[in-house]
């Protein structure tokens, strides 16, 4: 269907963090999608957890210049990873060695440099891994390639690779916290967490702030990165629920508690979700 909202430029840019970007063009073709009823002034929350928190944080720290025109009320980050580089170098050579190599066979098709740069360097089987996995799915690339180091497929000691000026770029380029968000902003993180360290979202949290970010920043000291996921969606919901009725924020504060799942509103509002994704797997109606 046409709508009659102005039409905008959808411009596709550029390297890794293209899903910042396709979250904000997303939101444009809700807006634009006449059956959903949005107008231009629709109060728009953005929330995601893990990578979908990473891309989160690029789609919260692009909109101020690239979707100015959305009116975006607040940003809610689950276990938003902080530092791709740190957990990559974390991560490899472990259970969960899938995700680094997930994302290197992804960054290598958006930077051609550092495509050139793996190519100079890695083993015949090392090219045969980055090409074999680019069409997993995270589950499998986790299960197929845990403990897989990448020190056994390249020539060059890992510290030396990741030190070349190419690499060094894109690790740059694809680090969060460095745009301060017009908005405010609430995080959440398991201080347990398997995949994501806490210390590389104290420190997101910290750049945020110092650019003078309003950031409500939870941390969880029993949960981990999966059950986290489940616990933290009423609470992250709820804080965006107050930023559409405009209750008053408070500055920041950082809080660690011992585990989400004990606030009051948190099992009620998961009984009710489950409720809403049952009756939505039946094809019946949901509460509005």
């Amino acid at each position: 269907m046409m709508s009659n909202l102005p039409r905008r430029r959808v411009c596709i840019k550029p390297g890794a963090i293209q899903p910042g970007y396709r979250v904000l063009d997303g939101i444009r073709a809700a807006l634009d999608f006449d059956s959903l009823g949005l107008t231009m002034d629709t109060r728009i929350g953005i929330w995601g957890y893990s990578g979908g928190g990473l891309a989160s944080s690029w789609a919260g720290e692009m909109a101020s210049k690239y979707a100015a025109e959305l009116d975006i009320v607040g940003v809610a980050l689950g276990s938003p990873v902080g530092d791709p580089a740190s957990t990559f170098l974390r991560l490899n050579g472990t259970a969960f060695s899938g995700l680094p190599a997930l994302v290197l066979a992804g960054l290598r098709r958006v930077y051609p440099e550092l495509d050139w740069v793996l190519g100079r360097h890695s083993s015949e089987a090392g090219l045969r891994l980055m090409k074999s996995i680019e069409s997993m799915s995270t589950l499998t690339a986790v299960r197929k390639f845990a403990r897989y180091d990448l020190s056994d497929f390249i020539d060059v000691p890992l510290a030396d690779l990741l030190a070349e000026r190419e690499v060094v770029r894109v690790f740059d380029e694809i680090q969060v916290g460095r745009v301060p968000l017009n908005v405010p902003v609430f995080v959440i993180q398991s201080v347990r967490d398997q995949i994501i360290s806490v210390d590389d979202v104290d420190g997101q949290v910290d750049r945020y702030r110092a650019a003078g970010v309003n950031v409500t920043y939870r941390r969880d000291k029993l949960s981990e990165h999966l059950s986290l996921h489940v616990l933290s969606t009423p609470v992250a919901l709820n804080w965006l629920a107050d930023r559409f009725a405009d209750e008053p924020l408070a500055l920041g504060s950082t809080k660690t508690v011992w585990s989400t799942g004990l606030a009051p509103s948190v099992l009620p509002a998961l009984l009710a979700l489950g409720w809403d994704a049952w009756r939505a797997a039946l094809g019946r109606p949901i509460r509005p």
